[in-house]
This record gives C-alpha cells, sequence and structure tokens, in this order.
C-alpha cells in the first residue's frame, strides 16, 4: 500500500513529501529546493538522490 507525509525537507526546511511505495522504497522529496532522497525501508541503501546546495548570501 502506498502512503505519503509531509515533514520539513532535510535540506531547506520547507514541507518535503515522504512517499511510502512499492517494493519498499521510501522517496523524499521537496519542490521547493529540488532535493529528491530514494532508499530501501529496510536496509536504508540509497537508490538515487539529488540536492542543490544553498548559500547564505
Amino acid at each position: 500500500m502506498d502512503c505519503s507525509y509531509s515533514l520539513p525537507c532535510p535540506n531547506c526546511g520547507a514541507i518535503a513529501i515522504r512517499r511510502y511505495f512499492q517494493p519498499s522504497l521510501v522517496e523524499t522529496s521537496c519542490d521547493r529546493c529540488d532535493y529528491l532522497l530514494v532508499v530501501t525501508e529496510k536496509t536504508g541503501q540509497v537508490m538515487d538522490s539529488s540536492a542543490v546546495s544553498l548559500s547564505k548570501t
């Protein structure tokens, strides 16, 4: 069964979405900063990732 919930983005702090879907994959994504992390639920192995670095200027 697929499910999702909102949480703070670990990259920029905006609202991100975490989705759980088959087969045991977890995707966390943020539209504001284009953060993406896809991991396996059981082992935490990273399947895909991308994040834009944020500058404090």
